[in-house]
């Protein structure tokens, strides 16, 4: 049996987390601010969080109000629509909530 649609959107946001993490590791703020490159792979990989967000059915999301769908998807929406106004420190902000929704999002995956 194949698993259910938004299972494959977790794996999908889950991976896009990982390669955040992979595309700051070792890095502070100032050095996040300085690379153009992890920028981009930053901003990319939470478009991609935003879009799989948008494809767990709302039963789901109801059920785990501790993961922050809302804010996933409106940081998307700010890096899509508002790009020239990305305030760097909001992103980090972002960034370091990270293992907190890395950990949402596995207890998901596996329930």
């Amino acid at each position: 049996m194949s698993p259910d649609p938004w299972h494959i959107r977790v794996d999908h946001m889950l991976e896009a987390v990982e390669r955040i993490e992979t595309a700051v590791r070792d890095m502070d703020f100032d050095a996040f601010a300085a690379s153009p490159l992890a920028q981009d792979a930053v901003f990319w990989n939470f478009h991609v969080l935003g879009e799989a967000v948008r494809h767990v059915p709302d039963h789901v999301r109801q059920r785990h109000p501790d993961v922050p769908w809302l804010m996933i998807r409106s940081l998307r929406n700010v890096i899509v629509h508002h790009y020239e106004g990305i305030k760097l420190d909001l992103i980090w902000g972002a960034i370091l909530e990270l293992p907190h929704l890395k950990l949402y999002l596995e207890s998901l995956r596996d329930s």
